[in-house]
C-alpha cells in the first residue's frame, strides 16, 4: 500500500473534522495513521484510497470493485469511523 504524505493528511483532516481546541491536543503522526489504515479490512482499505489517492469518484470505485454506488458510501464512512476509533478520535 502506497500512501504518501499529501493523503495522510488529508485524511487525518478528515478523520478528526478538525476544530480549532482540537487541532492544539490532537496532532496525528503519519505513522500513526499509516498503522490505522492498515487495521481496516482491505475493501474498506481499497475504497478509502481508491478515493483520497487515486481521485476515484463513487461510480468508479463502485465499478471497480463490483458493488453498488450506496455501497461505495457505506465503506467509506464505515473506513472514517473505524479510522476516528483507532485513533481515539472523538465526535
Amino acid at each position: 500500500m502506497t500512501i504518501d504524505s499529501e493523503l495522510l493528511d488529508q485524511m487525518a483532516d478528515e478523520v478528526i473534522d478538525l476544530r480549532p481546541e482540537e487541532t492544539a491536543t490532537r496532532l496525528l503522526s503519519e505513522q500513526e495513521l499509516m498503522d490505522a489504515v492498515a487495521r481496516l479490512p482491505p475493501i474498506l482499505q481499497a475504497a478509502l484510497l481508491l478515493q483520497k489517492r487515486d481521485g476515484y469518484s463513487y461510480k468508479e470505485i463502485a465499478r471497480k470493485l463490483k458493488v453498488s454506488e450506496r455501497k461505495v458510501e457505506s465503506y467509506l464512512t464505515e473506513a472514517k469511523l473505524r479510522l476516528q476509533t483507532l485513533l481515539g478520535v472523538k465526535e
